[in-house]
């Protein structure tokens, strides 16, 4: 069966593992995980607000390079391409999430393409495609509209394309790579690190080759052309690197930040010195530095980060899930002991890139120690892994034991994880991540959009970036906005709306209302704030799918009027 699969029967089984992945990726997209994400609604709102208007909510046209959230940096072609589906589905949930979701199931094409270039054979190229269509994790993370999936579909895409060009020296196909990788710059931010490895590692693989080549006067411009991207790409990520809004979120986040290393911990062992000397040889920031990011890189290859629970962030997160199956594991460790150039015919350049890949994937998260182990930061790890897998499934077919095919051991075990990842995750996934996503805020962000027009004014203590949610919402589109936003996406007030930066105010003073109305106020906190005041009248709660009062809403007699302290 390895060797004997037509090519009519390969191309009809990917389709049906493209079907299923798109299936896995779309079934009950809207309210599956419950909760609409700030980075989902922001993403979504000013990418639709930049093509409804031609500049972004500050006022700047077409941004193609980022967004600027005033300290933050992130890419707009995600939030461009996040809004492509309102168009479809209207300013929903499901709306929101549909392209980006779409986009990513196909990442089981070049997961095949990659395979097969691996191991020679079809079959086994065809389970890493299905494995990859039914991984937890990249499941969870299509589903959210999340840039990471986005750039890493794109970044395998490139990947496939770069390895086949330097097989058969076709410089459209290197082009089409070199595009691939380069487009994910502005996809997320990580791939800004890993593309000139990735480029500098085919290099080096692929390096006989090149000289052979160039030697023989084959090619030249082919090779030239491969040179000058790797120089490119370096000099790229060097130019953002320097650039504010390419440095962004890396100093947010970086343990090469000086906001993020733990300077006390190195004073405690400094004051516990007596000689200046050799308390600045012992306990300086480079070795703080330096064991940082080796704690940080190897907890990526933990068994338990891959296999077992993933990690971080929460609102990402698959309930008992790592990201991959554990049957995974066996087919990964079974190369160990049955690895064997001669009886198993692979492409061993390929073979050596993988893995050379596999030590440079977490480099990006490696270099974090904000909601670590990252598995946003490092999605493009078990891509590798899922390729490296297929060798193995390659190497167990072969193996019997009294006629017995062992491969059917790991098959059994990631066919029952899938079961229970599936149960698990249409199950259990918006009660177990609805509080660290926002499960609430879109409800009363509607609720005072059909409502607002019934009431003088409405004051709102929402802390973050509820505002986004609001004109997400009401729809509002409104030409004038880039002069209403302050730092960090916030927003004083908007129409008769009073937004306020906190989930509760205790301090609030209610006076006498000297202007004569037939409206009162509205006043929204969140709930559980211990506001009581005879001049409130409860109206109700906003609840989350857990049943927890997420915010109370209170109408406000007209006799008076709030004052804030």
């Amino acid at each position: 069966m390895i060797n004997k699969l037509s090519i009519k029967w390969t191309y009809f089984l990917l389709l049906c593992i493209v079907l299923i992945s798109v299936f896995l990726r779309v079934y009950r997209l809207g309210d599956t995980p419950v909760g609409f994400h700030q980075d989902e609604v922001v993403n979504t709102y000013v990418g639709k607000y930049i093509l409804t208007n031609g500049f972004d909510i500050h006022g700047i046209s077409w941004p193609l390079l980022y967004f600027d959230k005033k300290g933050d940096y992130p890419p707009v072609i995600p939030m461009y391409i996040s809004a492509l589906g309102t168009y479809m589905f209207g300013l929903t949930i499901l709306g929101s999430r549909i392209i980006i979701a779409l986009i990513s199931a196909l990442i089981v094409i070049p997961i095949y393409g990659i395979s097969f270039l691996l191991v020679k054979k079809r079959v086994p190229a065809l389970f890493s495609a299905l494995l990859g269509s039914i991984t937890p994790w990249l499941i969870s993370y299509s589903r959210v509209s999340a840039e990471g999936i986005l750039a890493t579909t794109i970044a395998t895409i490139g990947l496939w394309f770069l390895i086949t060009s330097l097989q058969s020296k076709s410089r459209i196909i290197l082009s089409l790579g070199i595009l691939s990788l380069g487009s994910t710059y502005f996809l997320y931010p990580g791939y800004r690190i890993l593309v000139p490895l990735i480029l500098l590692s085919t290099c080096i693989v692929y390096f006989s080759d090149i000289l052979q080549n160039w030697k023989q006067s084959m090619n030249k411009i082919f090779i030239i052309l491969f040179i000058c991207s790797i120089l490119g790409s370096f000099v790229l990520s060097y130019g953002i690197g320097k650039t504010t809004w390419g440095i962004g979120r890396f100093n947010q986040t970086s343990i090469l930040s000086s906001q993020n290393i733990d300077q006390g911990r190195i004073d405690q062992f400094i004051f516990n010195e007596n000689s200046i000397v050799i308390a600045k040889f012992f306990n300086n920031k480079t070795i703080y530095i330096s064991r940082e990011f080796i704690k940080q890189y190897l907890s990526y290859f933990s068994p338990v980060f891959l296999f077992v629970e993933g990690g971080l962030p929460i609102w990402y997160a698959v309930p008992n899930s790592g990201l991959l199956y554990f049957g995974s594991f066996l087919l990964l460790i079974s190369i160990v002991f049955l690895y064997s150039t001669k009886r198993h015919s692979i492409d061993f350049r390929v073979w050596i890139l993988l893995l050379l890949l596999l030590l440079i994937a977490p480099l990006p998260s490696a270099l974090t120690n904000e909601l670590t182990p990252n598995t946003h930061r490092s999605m493009f790890m078990p891509i590798i892994l899922i390729c490296i897998s297929s060798y193995g499934f390659y190497l167990l077919s072969f193996v019997k034991i009294k006629r017995f095919p062992i491969i059917v051991v790991p098959l059994f075990i990631i066919c029952l994880e899938f079961i229970f990842f599936y149960h698990n995750y249409f199950q259990h996934i918006s009660m177990y991540t609805n509080l660290y996503r926002g499960d609430g805020n879109i409800q009363v962000a509607k609720y005072i959009s059909d409502h607002h027009y019934e009431y003088n004014t409405i004051h709102v203590f929402i802390s973050g970036w509820f505002p986004v949610y609001y004109l997400y919402a009401d729809k509002n589109f409104d030409k004038s906005l880039p002069n209403k936003f302050n730092e960090h996406l916030r927003m004083s007030s908007f129409q008769n709306i009073i937004f306020k930066d906190n989930d509760c105010e205790e301090s609030l003073q209610f006076i006498p209302n000297d202007i004569r109305s037939n409206k009162s106020d509205l006043l929204i906190v969140h709930g559980g704030c211990p506001i009581k005041n005879e001049s409130l009248r409860y109206l109700e709660s906003i609840k989350n799918i857990s049943g927890i009062n997420i915010f109370d809403i209170y109408q406000i007699d007209s006799s008076v009027k709030i004052q804030y302290k």
